[in-house]
């Protein structure tokens, strides 16, 4: 069993790992929003939508080729129907397609003024700290393997939202701050200060157990999707290994700690 930092997992029974550990602020200022669709997730397949305001002239949209290991990966390959439009009114009812060319493997560039929405799937059904996966069962999501970014506003607020959460699902993660019910889906999202900060918090939606760990301050609640595992096991194995962590780090820049 070890416990790393932020940018590491935490490997335990339960398929146990680091969920997130920044802190997120709500915010009504976010430019760049993402609604990303887990519909027909026996598919294995997030639809994401990217929406970026105030576009002059054209805009660059990358995948990130890095994620938690100190190596070059290849997230893009994953990708699929990579679409783009501009928005010509209040809403994107009479958007018209815009131009847009693949300049190498991860990175597009969109031409057009205003507002500008990128759509397309991502295929995922890997499991580990270190990947994504949606299946019927549930969704891991490591946000670098599925959003794209605008390298230039890497530092701007984003909204986040998983509008189709199937209704006996549920959600976790830094960035997962509201839910709203939809008849037979649920909506959870949240805001973020950056898009590195999103990133940097992987989200659990699905049928799953959530508590939080006794006697640690700052808050840190364990989310754990699997079987065969013991809770009493597993909160005298993490309470030991945060404490230590605590005592080392001397203080913490996180309000509540997630670990999945």
């Amino acid at each position: 069993m070890t416990f790393t930092s932020a940018r590491s997992r935490l490997a335990l029974p339960a398929s146990l790992c680091l969920l997130s550990l920044v802190t997120f602020s709500a915010s009504s200022k976010a430019t760049i929003r993402y609604v990303v669709s887990l519909e027909h997730p026996e598919r294995h397949l997030f639809h994401v939508t990217m929406t970026i305001p105030d576009v002059t002239g054209e805009v660059i949209a990358q995948m990130p080729a890095w994620n938690a290991l100190y190596q070059i990966r290849d997230f893009s390959s994953h990708v699929q129907k990579v679409e783009a439009f501009v928005q010509q009114v209040e809403s994107f009812a009479d958007s018209k397609k815009a131009f847009i060319e693949k300049v190498d493997k991860q990175t597009w560039r969109i031409k057009g003024t205003g507002t500008i929405k990128i759509s397309y799937a991502t295929y995922w059904d890997e499991a580990g700290p270190f990947a994504s996966q949606l299946n019927a069962e549930h969704a891991f999501i490591n946000p670098a393997m599925i959003l794209m970014y605008v390298p230039e506003r890497r530092g701007e607020a984003v909204r986040l939202a998983l509008p189709d959460v199937p209704a006996e699902w549920q959600a976790a993660g830094a960035s997962i701050q509201f839910i709203e019910s939809m008849g037979g889906a649920k909506s959870f999202g949240g805001d973020a200060v950056s898009y590195d900060a999103l990133v940097d918090a992987p989200i659990e939606a699905g049928k799953f157990d959530e508590f939080r760990l006794p006697g640690i301050n700052p808050e840190i609640w364990v989310v754990i999707h699997g079987d065969k595992w013991r809770k009493k096991q597993v909160e005298e194995d993490l309470k030991r290994i945060c404490q230590y962590e605590l005592k080392l780090m001397a203080g913490t820049p996180f309000e509540r700690y997630t670990l999945r």
